[in-house]
This record gives C-alpha cells, structure tokens and sequence, in this order.
C-alpha cells in the first residue's frame, strides 16, 4: 500500500499502525506495559502495531493508548498535526521581528 504526501503538510505521511509504535517507542514503553494498561495480551499489540488481525483497534483503546502515551489522540487516529503543532521557524521570525520593530530601542 502506497501513502501518497500532501504538499501541505510538514509531517511525512503514515499508517495507524506506525503511529502506534511511534507513540509507544517515543515514550520508551514495552508491548509488554502496554497491554497491561489496556488489558489485551502482548501478542494484541503486536497485531495492532504492524497492522494485522481479525479485529481492528477499537476507538476506546486508541484513546487509551493515545493518554498512556501522551500524545495527540487526532494524530494518532489520523496522522493530522495538531493545531497547536510548531509553526514553520520562518514564520515565527518575521513575526518576532515584526514585534521588536514595534517597540523603541532603548539606549
């Protein structure tokens, strides 16, 4: 299966199943810890994390692993950057320059 990338977005595209094992790993939790929050068998978050199984993940376990790991549930569901997300540094420039312009030098 093939992601393509939106032009518009500053965040490479990706799978639920990538950003599951994002999430975790980026916190450094084990499958391990990690079915024991939300009450499955390591083997379960195996298959979630690379995408497999009968059953798909189930919202309320997303959100679960979304607080556990202490990330933006919309990204993790969607891969979506979230509002707050950091602005381009070329933004922010030109806007923190714009502020200092608008206060006197003092001597």
């Amino acid at each position: 299966m093939s992601i393509a990338p939106d032009p518009g977005l500053r965040i490479p595209p990706s799978t639920l199943a990538v950003r599951l094992v994002l999430a975790r790993e980026w916190r450094g939790y084990t499958q391990d810890e990690l079915a024991d929050v939300l009450d499955v068998s390591r083997a379960t978050i195996s298959n979630y994390e690379r995408g497999v199984g009968k059953r798909g993940i189930s919202r309320l376990q997303v959100n679960a692993w979304a607080a556990f790991c202490d990330v933006d549930v919309e990204w993790l569901k969607t891969g979506a950057a979230p509002e707050t997300m950091d602005p381009d540094p070329s933004e922010v420039s030109g806007k923190i320059t714009n502020v200092l312009l608008a206060f006197p030098k003092v001597a």
